[in-house]
């Protein structure tokens, strides 16, 4: 049975203390909309947050509020009568989005200076929405200056989010998370492409991760596949299967690593505290780049390790090893050998242009 839309508008002209000194208004909308499987949710907003929560009813529910403050009623009628929430269905697809008119942008403009993601300088606005919805469906936000907040959802994420922050619990897909000047907490997560800049980023769990960072500190616990291209990051993981990527100035403290890694360092450092018994393959490219990796003592692997300028410590138990010098004029070295005894079920590549070599 399909919901019926209902619209709802409400203005609220409440009169503060004089001694605020600044008058203050509110704008209410709501609609509910049906959303069957295949619904696509979109929404557009600027100076607030969205709270998105789950229900099993087949149809969405969109409040939105619009809370403006100004120093005179003047001011306060143009800003609050310029924006406007915009709420349609189309097909499939439901979308609502903050509108502003060209009044109340050039008001906002003037006295824009943000401090806790709205408005300062006497002027403020804030809109906020609170939308509930089916699990299943595939959403799409677009937010400036305010936090998201979704509740488990096993249908496709796209979010487009600055300045503010990302919270979510249980996520089947993010197609695309772009985070600038801003934190993320996500519980967990089957996969996602993360494109990041100057925020911080926590995952509990995830099975398959994309990122492309700048300047962001990353704390994962359990992760499966991990694909990065990194400039000046953080990572800090609890316990990580596949490791691959590009790096450049960024560090890594991995607690555990199970299977392998392959990872094209460009300066920083990497220190990999435990590398799994029965880990397959480990290949590093490093320039300027400290490498530190404890493998668990019934670990059997080969390894060659050809290095220039780079001071190199291997295992100092059941270790057999060669070194020869490949270019005398370049001081390039290569080093081959075998850890542990029976046969061989790793394998540790390792090519080095300067920086420290410690293997344990």
């Amino acid at each position: 049975m399909r919901s019926i839309p209902t619209l709802v508008v409400c203005f609220l002209f409440p009169f503060l203390p004089l001694a605020a000194q600044n008058e203050s208004a509110n704008r209410s909308f709501e609609k509910t909309l049906p959303a069957g499987r295949g619904t696509k949710l979109e929404i557009v907003n600027r100076y607030g947050d969205i709270y998105i929560t789950k229900w099993d009813r087949e149809s969405a529910l969109i409040k939105a509020e619009i809370e403006a403050f100004a120093p005179d009623r003047e001011k306060l009628d143009k800003l609050i009568s310029g924006i406007d929430v915009s709420i349609t269905e189309k097909g499939s697809l439901i979308r609502a989005e903050t509108v502003f008119e060209r009044e109340a942008t050039v008001l906002l403009e003037t006295f824009k200076s943000f401090t806790e993601k709205i408005i300062d300088y006497g002027s403020k606005v804030k809109i906020s929405y609170h939308i509930t919805v089916p699990e299943y469906i595939d959403i799409d936000i677009r937010n400036q200056f305010g936090d998201i907040t979704v509740d488990d959802n096993s249908g496709t994420l796209s979010i487009d989010l600055s300045n503010g922050n990302f919270r979510a619990n249980s996520l089947n897909r993010i197609a695309d998370l772009k985070l600038n000047l801003g934190d993320a907490e996500i519980g967990s997560l089957k996969s996602a492409r993360i494109i990041t800049s100057f925020s911080g980023i926590k995952v509990n769990s995830c099975d398959e991760l994309e990122l492309k960072s700048t300047s962001t500190k990353f704390d994962l616990g359990k992760a499966g596949m991990v694909e990065l291209e990194s400039r000046r990051d953080k990572f800090f993981i609890d316990d990580i299967s596949t490791l691959k990527g590009v790096s450049w100035f960024s560090e890594y403290s991995i607690a555990r690593l199970s299977k392998e890694a392959d990872l094209d360092l460009k300066s920083g450092n990497i220190n990999i505290k435990r590398v799994s018994g029965s880990f397959k393959s480990i290949v590093l490219k490093s320039a300027y780049t400290d490498i530190e990796a404890d493998f668990d003592p019934s670990a059997s692997w080969d390894f060659e390790i050809r290095h220039v300028n780079s001071s190199v410590v291997l295992p100092g138990r059941n270790t057999r090893s060669r070194e020869e010098l490949v270019n005398e004029k370049r001081k390039e070295y290569l080093i081959t050998g075998k850890k542990g005894s029976g046969d061989s079920r790793g394998r540790l590549m390792i090519e080095a242009n300067r920086g420290n070599i410690r293997l344990n």
